[in-house]
């Protein structure tokens, strides 16, 4: 049996902060988590010959960051799907502004 949706705020994942929208916030953390595994598989595509200690080093990495995708993605999709949507009252997260 699937378990609730806890509502935006109380789920672990969602910001600490009240102000910060957590639509805003599942979706900001998905994309940084995404941009890091993008960055770890070319780290590891371009050191796995000439540095292997390096390549695997990236590939934990890599390995780590799926995860957390993962995990802000379904929060996204939770939400997406409970009807809520990206507040305007509140403050986006930081990285999202700028993407």
């Amino acid at each position: 049996m699937e378990q609730p949706v806890p509502p935006p705020g109380e789920s672990p994942i969602d910001p600490q902060r009240t102000d910060i929208d957590p639509v805003a916030f599942a979706l900001s953390r998905t994309l940084c988590h995404l941009v890091w595994i993008d960055e770890h598989a070319s780290d590891f595509a371009r050191t796995r010959t000439s540095d292997p200690a390096h390549a695997e080093q990236e590939l934990r990495y890599l390995l780590d960051s799926i995860p957390h995708a993962l995990k802000h993605a379904r929060r996204l999709r939770d939400l997406l799907l409970a009807g809520q949507t990206i507040d305007p009252a509140k403050t986006l997260p930081s990285g999202l502004a700028e993407q």
